[in-house]
């Protein structure tokens, strides 16, 4: 397997996901958080092609120095870290010390519950996606998870059985097409899909799309299926603010139906990494891909007496402040909590 390609699983084996699970059931994630502060330098040091990874991300991508990137390596780990807590607490049922502050665009979600037709609601390896399926409590639309089939044993029958519990479907993803014909059943009868399309899956076939000034593949079947069905795609991240306490980032996918199906595709996987981008500036730790996301499409060198960096031709990085620009939204629409949303029905509010 080489440094481009994602196994797909969730570390620890077996006795220590079970550990995790038993303990995250009885006492709150953040009293867990301070063994991170001993474990991370360990994970750093001895994850040498994941360190690579991210510190090239930080370097090339988001444009930091050398310092700053060293540094943000560590934070990631962290921040990484406490995520997984996270999620591993919210599976073993214990949620209500979780909240959600806000959801930009809340309204939109609610819009699309109101009416007949099933839509796609995408996310990526950033924040806690976790959250989003103890999130969608409601009543008006089945949602679908759309998960990867390679998973331990352990993890897919605790993740079945908190998903059960949030009236959640699984269609886990496997080597065959099945669940191919399971997402458009579910999308034909009016329901909720709910998929990451940032990873890149064995053999799969993927659009080109400019991810924070350079080249990346995504997977093109969520995007041709919502083209080819005419269904819509709302982007849905969720992002770890402090402690417990998470924010909502959704937003609508343009489509144009004068485009061919193929091009329609393609525009609306270009729409998903813009707004992946958005939040990745602002959220800079939180890029949770440990592999070489971009792979053979960057070509760069590093030089040791100047770290200076070379970035392919006609690739142009972002402005810090024009990104910042771009992420941000007026006071208006930040202001609609999560108590005007049914997305998240059952989690605390700040």
């Amino acid at each position: 397997m080489t440094d481009r390609q994602w196994q797909g699983k969730t570390g620890g084996g077996y006795f220590g996901q079970r550990f995790l699970f038993f303990v995250l059931k009885w006492i709150p994630a953040r009293v867990m958080y301070s063994v991170l502060y001993i474990t991370t330098p360990f994970y750093v040091l001895f994850t040498p092609s994941n360190r690579k990874n991210i510190y090239r991300y930080y370097r090339l991508r988001q444009r930091f120095s050398a310092w700053k990137s060293f540094w943000s390596v560590f934070a990631n780990y962290l921040v990484f870290g406490k995520v997984v807590l996270d999620k591993f607490a919210m599976m073993a049922g214990n949620t209500g010390q979780f909240r959600i502050s806000s959801v930009e665009n809340s309204d939109d979600f609610n819009a699309l519950l109101n009416k007949p037709e099933g839509f796609i609601l995408a996310s990526a390896h950033v924040g806690n996606f976790e959250l989003v399926g103890h999130c969608l409590v409601q009543d008006q639309k089945r949602v679908n998870g759309i998960i990867f089939g390679s998973e331990s044993a352990q993890m897919q029958q605790q993740r079945e059985k908190s998903s059960a519990e949030s009236n959640i479907r699984l269609i886990p993803v496997t080597d065959t097409i099945s669940h191919v014909f399971a997402v458009k059943n579910a999308l034909d009868n009016g329901e909720i899909v709910t998929e990451l399309c940032d990873r890149m899956f064995g053999s799969e076939k993927g659009f080109l799309a400019t991810l924070l000034g350079a080249e990346a593949q995504f997977p093109a079947g969520t995007f041709r299926l919502a083209a080819q069905l005419n269904v819509p795609i709302v982007t849905l991240f969720i992002m770890k603010e402090h402690g417990t306490t998470y924010r909502g980032y959704l937003s609508t996918l343009q489509t144009d139906s004068s485009l061919p199906a193929t091009a329609q595709a393609q525009n609306l996987a270009q729409q998903f990494a813009t707004r992946l981008e958005n939040v990745m500036h602002r959220y800079p730790n939180q890029w949770f891909n440990y592999y070489d996301f971009w792979g053979d499409i960057i070509k760069s060198t590093y030089q040791s007496n100047n770290e200076s960096i070379n970035v392919p031709k006609g690739h142009h990085p972002i402005n810090p402040s024009q990104a910042e620009r771009s992420v941000g939204t007026s006071q208006a629409q930040r202001s609609v909590e999560t108590s005007q949303a049914k997305l998240c029905v059952g989690i605390k509010e700040v």
